[in-house]
């Protein structure tokens, strides 16, 4: 099946705020894989339910973009991402996240899964955390939310808590606790969280208007680039230009030319993105105020996959974004073959920074790296 692409004219509207919380918080929901394998699990849970889940931590969907195996939902705040057997939820701003938890679960067994098998919730340290709204206002409460529905689970703070630093809620069912034969060798998930952007990168995401990017592209109207085959509604044909402006285009191009990119720009500033290739995706979201600039690109495409080592991913990206400061968190399927050295060794050392956290993480099935660094 050839990737679909869906907008939702009405939604697709400016969601922006002159100090924006762009650090997310980043839910995670594993189940055990359906026996058959053509079942569609959570992917066949309703629109007008995942809508209802949204509501309730005030988001809402602007773009569908889908695979064979995933939706990629591109969200007014954020994302959310769909497979038969995993779902990953991201939202940034003061949206309530954990508020949509219950629901979730209820939804999870309505398409027969009884319980998660492994739950991870993370985030950044808020910019702004008298903003936020229970059960965010603070790392204390979100854990006791947590606990409510898996009281097994261990919190952690990740770097000096007096500078930035990185929150992790992890939970494993016990039945689930040795996975290292199941695990795809290739199973690896990397987040890069940048702030400090550079002013001259900053500019690719303050919208340009409509006008000068029609007339660019040699286009009389809207209606004009709809029929030759350009994105729908305006902020995503205003995100298309920044994508390939800025160089995330490039930036989640896979070696395989397979991936597809649904990019949104926001007026007047402001940058979401989802690429799809198969059951690998990427995401961007940008807020460039200088004040409170904040990048975050998360992807589990592999080296392989993208045709360049990890290490390059990540100097690419901060090149794109202009990041002055930075962290890297690596989940990467453990390798009896690879020593956890070696994920030090990949990720520990950047041009032009200093690293000054590194911390590597053993949990069941995978290692965690996480380190931060910023501009010499």
């Amino acid at each position: 099946m050839a990737p679909t692409f869906i907008v939702d004219q009405e939604k697709s509207m400016e969601y922006n705020d002159s100090s924006f919380e762009g650090p997310e918080k980043l839910l995670e929901l594993w189940f055990s894989a359906p026996m058959d394998s053509s079942k569609m699990g959570l992917r066949s849970i309703p629109r007008a339910d995942l809508d209802e889940v949204l509501d309730l931590a005030h988001c809402k969907v602007l773009s569908v973009l889908s695979s064979n195996q995933v939706d990629a939902y591109l969200l007014s705040e954020s994302s959310l991402f769909v497979f038969a057997h995993k779902l990953i939820l991201k939202t940034c701003g003061t949206t309530t996240l954990l508020a949509s938890l219950p629901r979730l679960l209820e939804l999870a067994a309505s398409v027969g899964f009884e319980k998660p098998i492994r739950v991870f919730y993370s985030r950044k340290n808020f910019m702004f955390p008298s903003r936020q709204l229970a059960p965010h206002k603070s790392w204390s409460d979100e854990v006791k939310c947590l606990e409510t529905f898996f009281p097994s689970g261990s919190a952690y703070a990740v770097g000096p808590t007096n500078k930035a630093h990185w929150y992790l809620f992890s939970f494993c069912d016990e039945a689930y606790n040795n996975l290292d034969d199941n695990l795809d060798p290739e199973d690896e998930t990397l987040e890069v969280l940048m702030t400090e952007m550079s002013p001259q990168k900053s500019l690719n995401f303050y919208s340009p208007t409509l006008g000068s990017v029609l007339a660019e592209k040699g286009y009389d109207s809207v209606e004009d680039a709809r029929l030759h085959g350009s994105s729908v509604s305006t902020g995503h044909l205003l995100g298309a230009y920044a994508a390939e402006k800025a160089g995330v285009q490039e930036l989640c191009w896979t070696k395989d030319g397979k991936a597809l990119l649904d990019a949104f720009s926001f007026e007047p500033m402001g940058f979401s993105s989802n690429a799809l290739c198969d059951d690998r995706y990427a995401t961007i979201h940008v807020t460039p105020q200088e004040h409170c600039s904040y990048a975050s690109f998360e992807t589990n495409v592999s080296e392989q996959r993208f045709g360049r080592t990890m290490h390059d991913t990540v100097a690419k990206t901060i090149d794109v974004f202009g990041a002055g400061r930075f962290s890297v968190s690596l989940f990467q399927a453990k390798d009896p073959n690879r020593r956890k050295n070696t994920l030090v060794n990949k990720l520990g050392h950047f041009d032009s920074y200093i690293r000054e956290e590194c911390i590597v993480y053993d949990f069941p099935g995978y290692d965690l790296l996480f380190c931060s660094f910023r501009h010499k």
